[in-house]
């Protein structure tokens, strides 16, 4: 669907645009941090939730392939998806992107959901006990097995595969609890 837009309403989203470019290269110049990278964005969204919980969790604001770290862990993969609510009021079920050819295997994951209209997290998923991230890295392996074995037979540059949340909600024992509106899973203490 094409999406043509009148020349005053254009206007306005250029004002705002230059706006944002302004505020980003000043934050970037003070902090070496571009706020516009996706990663950035989702970090910071969810880094002071965490902490509610987690107080020696961290953000890597690098772009280095390490996401974050905390206590004893010094590789948590997040991983973000953005979702809208249907017309029922409700979300569909989350899933989690990994590239099939990347880099699978992580100290502990953690999935976070996204509205789409707000920008804001209302779901976490923080797997870090051993037994249950070997889960997690076991069905990505199957996937990515699982799409290598396509892309043999087949042409395809695209080699994205998805960890559904059923599958997490199915596979993994987790307690759960509310934190500023934010649902989260975790499957420790």
């Amino acid at each position: 669907m094409s999406t043509y837009l009148c020349e005053e309403t254009t206007s306005k989203l250029n004002t705002a645009v230059l706006e944002i470019v302004e505020l980003r290269k000043k934050v970037l110049e003070e902090n070496g941090v571009d706020i516009l990278v996706n990663d950035t964005i989702n970090n910071l969204l969810i880094q002071d939730i965490v902490k509610k919980y987690d107080e020696n969790f961290e953000v890597n604001m690098g772009r280095n392939g390490e996401d974050a770290r905390t206590k004893d862990i010094d590789d948590i993969e997040l991983k973000c998806c953005t979702l809208e609510k249907n017309k029922k009021g409700t979300y569909p079920k989350s899933s989690y992107a990994f590239h099939a050819m990347g880099e699978l295997k992580h100290d502990s994951y953690m999935f976070v959901a996204r509205d789409k209209a707000t920008a804001q997290p209302f779901l976490i998923f923080d797997i870090r006990l051993k037994a249950n991230t070997e889960i997690v890295y076991n069905e990505l392996l199957r996937m990515s097995d699982e799409w290598y074995e396509v892309a043999k037979t087949k042409k395809t540059s695209y080699d994205v595969i998805r960890l559904k949340e059923t599958y997490i909600c199915d596979n993994i024992k987790m307690s759960m609890q509310c934190i500023d509106g934010v649902t989260i899973f975790k499957d420790y203490e």
